[in-house]
């Protein structure tokens, strides 16, 4: 199978080459606007799904703007640890900020474990540490493992 991919991947870089030019573009923009020294001080409004610019918040952007370098699009919006939005249990249509138990007891402390977490994952990315990146579990989830 890895033979058979290697083969592939010339002609599907040709195919794609303006997607994968957009897709390099999107993640430079990305990177420019957040760059690792900037996460511990980000501020709430920059970061929660739901709040930002024009509804332009780093989570909204990885949901939507960052679509086509992996799609995370449809889950629910606590696996960005805290988002602004009614609590799923609430008959209540005023929106607040929500956070996921997981992080912390309240939003403030859950947006710190989490900024924290990215600062940890980008860290362990910079360095090439695999082990750790793979024990960052930002979702609350972690991939199963490939036997290869």
């Amino acid at each position: 199978m890895a033979e058979h991919i290697r083969k592939r991947i010339p002609t599907l870089a040709l195919l794609y080459k303006g997607e994968w030019k957009r897709a390099k573009e999107l993640q430079t923009e990305f990177v420019h606007d957040y760059p690792l020294k900037r996460i511990p001080s980000l501020l709430l409004d920059e970061y929660a799904i739901g709040k930002g610019p024009s509804n332009r918040s780093f989570c909204y952007r990885l949901e939507r703007e960052m679509d086509m370098l992996g799609r995370i699009l449809g889950s629910p919006a606590d696996r960005f640890g805290v988002y602004y939005g009614k609590a799923k249990s609430s008959r209540n249509s005023s929106k607040d900020y929500q956070f996921a138990k997981r992080w912390g007891t309240n939003y403030v402390e859950a947006f710190t474990a989490v900024k924290q977490a990215i600062v940890d994952l980008l860290n362990a990315a910079t360095i090439g540490d695999s082990q750790a990146i793979y024990h960052v579990t930002l979702s609350g989830t972690r991939p199963e493992r490939s036997a290869d």
